[in-house]
């Protein structure tokens, strides 16, 4: 037996014209959907993964964690991939385990909790680390650090950009 959608077809079909009339940006391609309002808004889905913005930030969840910029703050969860993101100027907070972390130019606070982490700075003006078992790699000038943790580096070099 055979069902007929007609109807949500159509209706669906009225909604993006309208939202394609209304000033917005409705994408479809092989990468995924998106969806662009005026003012900057949006939410995308494609391969790698989901993604919703507004005009305070984002969040964006993939295979390998979960990344969310509001503002002047980056917030990097994962276990065991790696993440890389530019810092400009923000503040970073590291929720991880056993994750590699490059944030590339310079960044403001760096906090980093969780074990086995590894974290790769161009520059920062502050390390707080409140975990055990992390490697802090700084490409730039060492950063003022708070150890609060058990097993914890600092030390020059990684694979961070200036």
């Amino acid at each position: 037996m055979r069902m007929r959608m007609r109807g949500p077809a159509v209706a669906a079909a009225a909604a993006l014209i309208a939202l394609a009339g209304a000033g917005c940006g409705l994408s479809i391609d092989e990468g995924g959907v998106s969806y662009e309002r005026e003012d900057g808004t949006g939410v995308g889905v494609g391969e790698d993964g989901v993604t919703a913005t507004n005009e305070d930030g984002g969040v964006s969840l993939a295979e390998d964690g979960v990344d969310v910029e509001f503002g002047d703050t980056v917030n990097i969860t994962s276990t065991g991939e790696t993440t890389v993101d530019d810092c400009a100027g923000r503040m970073v907070n590291v929720v991880s385990s056993d994750a590699t972390v490059v944030l590339h130019g310079s960044c403001g606070a760096v906090n980093v909790s969780g074990s086995g982490n590894r974290i790769h700075l161009a520059a920062a003006d502050a390390v707080t680390l409140a975990g055990s078992d992390i490697t802090v790699y700084h490409s730039g000038e060492e950063p003022r650090v708070v150890d609060i943790g058990k097993g914890n580096e600092i030390t020059q070099g990684g694979d961070a950009a200036g």
